[in-house]
């Protein structure tokens, strides 16, 4: 999986601030209900802490859920036709997690269905790393749904990565089309009440309102547009609301 957000490249240092607060907090598990692609999700595994793991997009959580209990893609790789099937399969409404492969192992850039990528290799390693952090990942639980659905218990430490404000939707096509920004007034406003309900929100973005702190940021490259793959910079921000003391 592939899109504008994407946390491979600051994984650790976003656990790093997790982990922090985890201590704080003495806990060793977090709610993540914008698990994405599960490279922090991973990062964490990797570190002992446990992981409550939702997310929004259907076909990425079967396809993660499919993993865990040992499926593997048959065939391993796939052609255009497949891959042309598959996509139209999707837009009928079928889940599957060979349409999951299709769409985001087989896909260039590891974008959704955007087009086909005919190179083997690349499709079996994409799908291979997918795997290998799935199999990382430490989850409690692993669920599709929206983040405001999630049960957050007091004193949680919470990291939240949704879509981004003013990036490229098309990163999110797994998703149907109305449902690939969120509301991000709403958003912020649910990091705030489950911030005073008693835990700690961490969240990932470019930009926050000016009340909210930010605790680490730094500079990045990122594809400006998913379908060329043009480099652009931005700067990466992690912002934190605590909870009561």
């Amino acid at each position: 999986m592939s899109y504008v957000g994407g946390k491979h490249a600051i994984r650790r240092e976003v656990a790093d601030i997790i982990e922090r607060e985890c201590h704080r907090l003495r806990t060793r598990e977090v709610v993540e209900p914008f698990c994405g692609g599960l490279h922090v999700t991973a990062e964490l595994g990797h570190r002992g802490i446990s992981v409550h793991a939702s997310d929004k997009s259907v076909p990425a959580v079967r396809y993660y859920q499919a993993l865990r209990l040992g499926w593997r893609p048959k065939p391993a790789t796939i052609s255009r036709s497949q891959w042309q099937a598959m996509k139209d399969a999707h837009r009928s409404g079928e889940v599957h997690p060979m349409i999951s492969f299709a769409g985001f192992s087989c896909s260039m850039n590891g974008i959704y269905f955007t087009a086909f990528d005919p190179d083997p290799v690349k499709q079996q390693s994409r799908y291979t790393n997918t795997r290998k952090r799935v199999m990382a990942s430490r989850f409690l639980s692993l669920r599709a749904r929206d983040y405001a659905s999630e049960e957050i218990q007091p004193r949680s430490v919470v990291y939240a990565d949704p879509p981004y404000a003013g990036t490229d939707v098309s990163a999110y096509r797994s998703l149907p089309t109305g449902e690939r920004t969120i509301d991000h007034a709403a958003f912020w406003q649910w990091a705030r009440a489950t911030a005073a309900a008693g835990s700690t929100v961490l969240v990932s973005e470019y930009t926050a309102p000016d009340d909210i702190e930010c605790v680490w940021h730094r500079p990045v490259s990122v594809r400006a547009k998913q379908h060329t793959g043009e480099a652009g910079e931005a700067v990466e921000r992690v912002f934190r609301i605590r909870g009561p003391e």
